[in-house]
């Protein structure tokens, strides 16, 4: 998985720096009461251990909760899943092709990967992306991939190659745009989420 850009999300971190300063400073008066003569030697480290604990909890399963999204708190887009459908390319003679989407996401990260069901000829994933709502509960995501072929699987003119998509996911999980490849090649995808 790899960062990718979205909503600022500088005011959640703000939250939860602000927790965690406070879980330090509950964590020292605690320490305090107990008589434990060294606890100025615990607070700084539990200011960021809570911090990590905090960004890792809320980056794998909090920034999910739709009541955060539904007060605005989280703009990101959960946009994770298995998507199927079909590819349309340009290219002269190209047959429509059954093709499969696969979105891992968490706040922070994500990947996105790409398979032609029946040929297996090769396999694409994310590099860089873009996560963004569009309104009525729509989703934008724009990506760059690499493509790496299977030798002796790939057309003898297919090699590795690089390319990017844009995509509009709708509310209901239809995946929908166009991508285009440095092979010269480009297309339409529309997908199905399964």
């Amino acid at each position: 998985m790899h960062a990718y850009a979205a909503e600022s999300r500088v005011p959640v971190l703000g939250v939860l720096a602000s927790i965690a300063v406070v879980i330090a400073i509950v964590t020292n008066r605690v320490l305090e009461e107990c008589q434990f003569e060294y606890g100025w030697l615990v607070s700084a480290p539990t200011v960021g251990g809570a911090f990590a604990i905090l960004l890792a909890v809320f980056d794998k399963w909090v920034w999910r909760w739709r009541w955060l999204h539904a007060i605005k708190a989280i703009s990101t887009p959960v946009i994770e899943g298995k998507y199927e459908g079909t590819l349309r390319s340009t290219w002269d003679g190209a047959p429509e092709a059954k093709v499969r989407v696969l979105v891992e996401q968490r706040w922070l990260r994500i990947l996105v990967r790409f398979e032609v069901l029946e040929s297996e000829t090769s396999k694409s994933k994310s590099v860089t992306a873009a996560v963004y709502g569009l309104g009525h509960q729509d989703a934008s995501l724009t990506y760059t991939y690499s493509n790496r072929i299977r030798p002796g699987f790939a057309d003898d003119d297919m090699s590795d190659h690089d390319g990017m998509a844009d995509v509009t996911i709708d509310q209901l999980g239809r995946l929908e745009g166009r991508y285009f490849n440095a092979r010269g090649r480009q297309g339409t995808l529309a997908l199905q989420r399964r």
